[in-house]
């Protein structure tokens, strides 16, 4: 093999090699490129559980809350289910008669103006808040507090 064929072998082999490291910068731009979208969507993932953990922690607070008020008033916290002012349905309480802040009030009257600042609190701390408070049939210390909310 002279000179002038060796030469001739080495231009064949850099033309052949044309174009390769291209697509190798390519598929590694791929591959970060899928790298970081998944980074992402971990990202936007955790910060969707993040914000139902806190939902979850404020219906909590918000329970505790409830049962504060409703300890304080042990007037009419032991009443049967059917007369007790503290179990109510779903939805908005009516406005209280008497604003317990600034005037005296019975134990109804303390229990309904609870409600209605409790649930006015629900429905601003949580998006949609509602609840629903119920007493146990067969024990009227039991009482129970099921929250709703909308995660969006």
């Amino acid at each position: 093999m002279n000179i002038i064929d060796a030469h001739r072998m080495r231009i064949q082999k850099m033309s052949a090699q044309r174009g390769v490291s291209l697509i190798e910068a390519l598929v590694a731009l791929l591959v970060l490129a899928l790298g970081i979208m998944g980074m992402a969507g971990i990202q936007t993932r955790t910060l969707v559980e993040s914000r139902a953990t806190n939902s979850r922690s404020v219906a909590l607070q918000m329970a505790d809350d409830l049962l504060d008020r409703m300890q304080a008033n042990s007037a009419v916290r032991l009443n049967p289910p059917a007369v007790n002012p503290y179990v109510m349905g779903w939805g908005a309480a009516a406005a209280p008669p008497v604003n317990c802040l600034a005037a005296s009030c019975t134990g109804a009257q303390l229990a309904a103006f609870d409600l209605f600042q409790w649930k006015t609190s629900l429905a601003q701390t949580l998006a949609g808040g509602d609840a629903r408070i119920f007493q146990s049939d067969t024990d009227g210390a039991q009482f129970g507090v099921l929250i709703a909310w909308s995660e969006t």
